[in-house]
């Protein structure tokens, strides 16, 4: 079992690396490729390249908060999830609703997202902060009766 500090660590260090993936997306469909290799046949596409840039930098936001342990961390980190989650989607759908062709590495990636992204927002849900003061306060008022 992992302390809370060693899960927020991880949990950082997980959304630093979706959100560099994203980063790195975004700007392949930005740029219409990169010259390497497989990457170069890419297709440009600014409305995936946007939506991956802003799922990236929220998930690295949500990264640095983890890792400096905020308190908005938590939060920042599950919009920044269902957010990868949401562009995974939508690029998996983005050849049939008219978003341009999808290259295989593409598919494999926005398929290999979706899942460590749904897995990670599992267990970032479970791992959720429970409000310390409230529970202070019903031991408190359990006490009183």
């Amino acid at each position: 079992m992992l302390r809370t500090y060693e899960r927020n660590s991880l949990f950082g260090v997980m959304c630093g690396l979706f959100g560099g993936c994203f980063l790195l997306a975004g700007l392949v469909h930005a740029t219409g490729g990169i010259e390497m290799g497989e990457l170069s046949r890419e297709p440009r596409m600014i409305e995936m390249a946007l939506l991956e840039l802003v799922s990236g930098g929220v998930l690295v936001a949500a990264a640095m908060g983890q890792l400096r342990r905020r308190t908005w961390a938590w939060k920042t980190g599950l919009i920044g999830q269902v957010l990868g989650i949401g562009t995974a989607v939508l690029g998996l759908l983005a050849p049939q609703i008219g978003f341009g062709m999808l290259s295989d590495v593409g598919h494999m990636f926005y398929l290999l997202m979706l899942v460590l992204m749904s897995l990670s927002l599992i267990a970032l849900w479970r791992s959720r902060p429970r409000n310390a003061v409230r529970r202070a306060q019903h031991r408190i008022a359990a006490r009183l009766y």
